[in-house]
């Protein structure tokens, strides 16, 4: 594999590891924003 092959590889699964990590940040905050509302329903 060439050397440009390999940083182009390398390059891709960093763009997908973070496109993923990013979507599991945005899922914890959808789920930190349903706790948040079941807490208000709670009574005092």
């Amino acid at each position: 594999m060439s050397e440009q092959a390999a940083v182009d590889a390398d390059y891709a699964r960093a763009r997908a590891n973070n496109e993923r990590l990013k979507k599991m940040a945005d899922e914890m905050r959808a789920n930190i924003q349903t706790l948040r509302q079941e807490l208000q329903r709670l009574p005092q």
